[in-house]
């Protein structure tokens, strides 16, 4: 398993660039629950009620762009 390494936060960010390049103000995903602190930490904040998905347990997620660094 490659947690930890970094590789997660240079594919957020990745994307993220390239959503703010075309002009978009903000990102919204569906993160599992158990990754809610790694998306708070690029600036993410839960938005409505946990929800279910392909049976495991999620929230939908909101930053602006840019992200926080």
């Amino acid at each position: 398993m490659l947690r930890g390494c970094g590789f997660g936060e240079q594919v957020i960010r990745a994307l993220a660039d390239v959503a703010q390049r075309r002009g978009d103000g903000g990102i919204v995903l569906h993160a599992q629950r158990t990754a809610r602190s790694f998306y708070e930490r690029l600036g993410f904040v839960p938005e409505g009620e946990p929800f279910e998905e392909a049976g495991i347990p999620h929230l939908t997620m909101a930053s602006a762009l840019p992200l926080a660094r």
